[in-house]
């Protein structure tokens, strides 16, 4: 199934076997520097691909519309699927930064793959974090696989199908 699709409050199908990008995305934020999060999921049905041991994860281009360094580490909780600890931010390199990214984008991607069938979810964990130019953190507060930090910042995901 080629496209993408917004993943907020709907049902997406894989094939068993099948791998898929999942996009962490924000909607409307606000003066954002980066962001600590864990990606909850059922292992039974899903996995994190791994490349030479490391999760396949990468940055999106909302934390970088300057072209500045990010910072991205990402590693499965001790070293085991069902839980993918991701943290991502702006750097101040090579130039200092004052002032965080305003807007919608992707904060990263993450592949996955179907390894059982059934139902099941991706959430963030309940102390997922975004952070702000001058080093404060806000809980994320969220529901399903949506969250909103204060009233401004919305996250969700999205799923890109390979073509």
């Amino acid at each position: 199934m080629p496209g993408s699709s917004d993943f907020v409050g709907e049902t997406v199908e894989f094939d068993l076997g099948e791998e898929a990008w999942i996009d962490c995305c924000v909607r409307k934020g606000k003066n954002l520097f980066g962001i600590s999060t864990a990606l909850v999921y059922p292992s039974d049905l899903l996995e994190v691909v791994l490349q030479e041991g490391t999760p396949i994860v990468s940055a999106g281009s909302f934390f970088n519309p300057d072209g500045n360094r990010l910072d991205l580490l990402a590693s499965l909780e001790n070293d085991e699927q069902g839980i993918l600890v991701v943290g991502l931010s702006r750097t101040n390199k090579p130039i200092p930064l004052t002032v965080g990214v305003t807007g919608d984008g992707v904060f990263f991607s993450v592949r996955f793959k179907t390894i059982g069938e059934g139902e099941g979810m991706i959430a963030f964990g309940p102390e997922s974090q975004l952070m702000q130019p001058d080093g404060k953190a806000t809980r994320a507060k969220f529901s399903d696989l949506a969250f909103q930090a204060g009233v401004i910042n919305i996250v969700y995901f999205t799923v890109r199908h390979n073509a």
